[in-house]
């Protein structure tokens, strides 16, 4: 049978992904394997080292369980289960609604009921009419922090990279490329589309040095909002070399590292976070929420409709990238200095584009 995926939450925290046949039946127990969020597995950060103490008093209750052969009643007067359900840990395993939804018309509310190493097991209790809304995004919900993710080369990733732009535009006054079409189907990545949209488009014109803004009307169809009609025609190719790509979150270190990295005040690397910089990709990262924004300046929407112009938040930025050990693709734009930045405005259904030679 067929596994499919879902994301796990308890109230609107993410704690990892759901490895399940389906479909479930709602009178039976569903045994499922379970990839718990980088967080929690460390235990970083108050909320997730409460559930990780949590599902880890669980597992120990399961495990004492199994050892001991205890009739019901006595389990129930066991110091291990009292352990459960007092205090802290009883909060976080029994309060609150703990929920799985693969995104898009699969949602249920469920209850726990064993957890030991990457096992799981759980009761549906009814379905959800729709995941609930994480964040303030139009059209995206982020149900964790993009800035704990990156992108790594895999010729099995969901996300592509370059190849035909089999979208519909309108709007066109000059050519524009694809650079990723990002799979919102992929459960590892934590965006979630209210409009049930399962592929965002990174559009760019690389035609001019000026901003660039488009609308997702579909999946399959965007509007251009905003490009200038000059062409100078700085790259000459129609399409990028299509390279697959997959999501990896971050450990703590490259989390830390990262964030150092991008604080006005460090000083410099030192030898082990210069390790950690050359492996999330050095001077050419691919990195959610972007890297420090030295030459962006203000950003706002250039949609005459839209009533919050100043309402914008980064996706991500990407930095023209070799790719088998060459970059001449990317023709004039072949610099490693160059950041060109995706950006989401929060009071309409647009992308912006800026890139740094502004």
């Amino acid at each position: 049978m067929k596994k499919y995926q879902f994301n796990l939450f308890r109230n609107n925290y993410y704690l990892g992904i759901i490895h399940a046949d389906f479909p479930f039946e709602e009178t039976s127990p569903v045994s499922a394997r379970i990839e718990l969020r980088m967080d929690i597995i460390q235990s970083i950060g108050w909320e997730a080292t409460r559930y990780s103490k949590a599902l880890k008093a669980l597992e120990e209750f399961i495990l004492f369980k199994e050892r001991t052969n205890l009739s019901e009643k006595e389990l129930l007067q066991s110091a291990e289960y009292l352990k459960l359900c007092n205090g802290e840990i009883g909060h976080y395993l029994f309060e609150g609604t703990y929920f799985i939804s693969n995104r898009f018309e699969n949602h249920f509310e469920i209850e726990l009921n064993s957890f030991k190493g990457d096992s799981i097991q759980f009761k549906i209790c009814n379905q959800l009419d729709k995941a609930p809304c994480l964040t303030d995004y139009t059209f995206l919900d982020s149900f964790q922090s993009l800035y704990d993710f990156t992108l790594v080369k895999d010729p099995k990733g969901l996300h592509k990279f370059g190849g035909s732009n089999q979208l519909k535009i309108t709007g066109l006054k000059q050519d524009v490329h694809l650079t990723f079409l990002l799979n919102l189907k992929d459960s590892k990545l934590p965006l979630i589309s209210k409009d049930n949209i399962t592929k965002l488009p990174l559009l760019y014109c690389f035609h001019s040095t000026d901003d660039f803004q488009y609308e997702l009307v579909s999946e399959n169809e965007v509007n251009i909002i905003y490009m200038e009609s000059f062409n100078e025609e700085m790259i000459t190719s129609s399409e990028f070399p299509s390279v697959s790509f997959s999501i990896k979150e971050l450990t703590y270190e490259e989390k830390r590292m990262r964030s150092f990295h991008a604080h006005p005040l460090n000083s410099g690397l030192n030898n082990e976070d210069n390790i950690l910089w050359s492996d999330l990709g050095g001077n050419t990262p691919f990195l959610f929420c972007g890297k420090p924004q030295l030459n962006q300046g203000s950003v706002s929407c250039l949609n005459a409709n839209c009533d919050h112009k100043e309402s914008i938040d980064l996706l991500f930025t990407l930095v023209p990238f070799k790719i088998e050990d060459d970059s001449s693709f990317w023709e004039e734009w072949d610099s490693e200095y160059i950041d060109i930045c995706f950006y989401i405005c929060r009071g309409c259904k647009n992308i912006i584009v800026r890139n740094s030679t502004l």
